[in-house]
């Protein structure tokens, strides 16, 4: 697999070959994953959990850091780097693996595919939280790659902006928000949408109406050495929960 030509760079970069076939590089996929385990030890264990084959399912490579080191590489076909996604059973794995499923039927057909909007919130987010340096080209990245919501929802699967904004009020006055992550707080109000039978908004959404409710704003902090969205004081002042 050779004269790599990246044709995707949202999430994990996904590259071309000489011969057409759709790739990865092993310590992208590694990198967006999340995993906590060193790439040598996760690589072999995942690799040999989806039974991939070496020079047919993937290639060993090294790559010459800045340093001047050589350091282990795999250039993995998307097939078998979506299995290894599937595998984490998190939401990034998740993630990752519909963006390989988009990316496949975008060059496999010819055509723009989209995503559903809720995914497409979803997608958002998971980028967001890569990285700031990443977020000025998110919404031109997706445009491109036709990521971007296929249709409008249907209105029955959509909350309603008079209900959805009094849900939420309502989720706020028993629910402290201060200094906490953004995802944590999120996931407690799709509970309460749950248990109310009311669909809840996208986590975007939610974020923004919850600072525009409060008064307060979403900043970067590393909490045990991860950054974290917040929810935070409003330094020029506004309400208070």
């Amino acid at each position: 697999m050779q004269n790599l030509r990246v044709i995707e760079r949202t999430l994990v970069p996904v590259y071309e070959t000489s011969t057409g076939e759709k790739v990865v590089y092993g310590t992208e996929l590694h990198e967006v994953l999340g995993v906590k385990t060193a790439y040598k030890d996760w690589s072999i264990r995942r690799l040999a959990d989806v039974d991939a084959v070496e020079n047919e399912d993937f290639e060993a490579a090294q790559i010459c850091a800045p340093s001047g080191q050589k350091l282990n590489q795999h250039i993995i076909k998307l097939d078998t780097a979506k299995e290894m996604a599937m595998l984490e059973r998190n939401e990034k794995g998740k993630l990752v693996r519909r963006y390989f499923i988009q990316v496949e039927k975008k060059y496999k057909r010819g055509v723009n595919p989209g995503l559903s909007q809720a995914d497409y919130f979803r997608l958002v987010e998971i980028v967001s939280s890569c990285g700031d340096d990443r977020l000025p080209y998110i919404s031109k990245i997706l445009d491109e790659m036709g990521l971007r919501p296929a249709t409008a929802p249907e209105s029955r699967h959509q909350p309603q902006a008079g209900v959805w904004v009094e849900t939420m009020s309502e989720f706020l006055k028993n629910t402290d928000v201060m200094n906490r992550p953004t995802n944590d707080v999120y996931q407690e109000y799709v509970s309460f949408c749950e248990t109310f039978c009311h669909a809840p908004v996208p986590i975007i959404v939610f974020s923004k109406t919850v600072n525009q409710i409060l008064g307060i704003r979403v900043i970067d902090k590393k909490v045990n050495g991860r950054k974290r969205r917040i929810f935070s004081k409003n330094p020029r002042g506004g309400g208070s929960h």
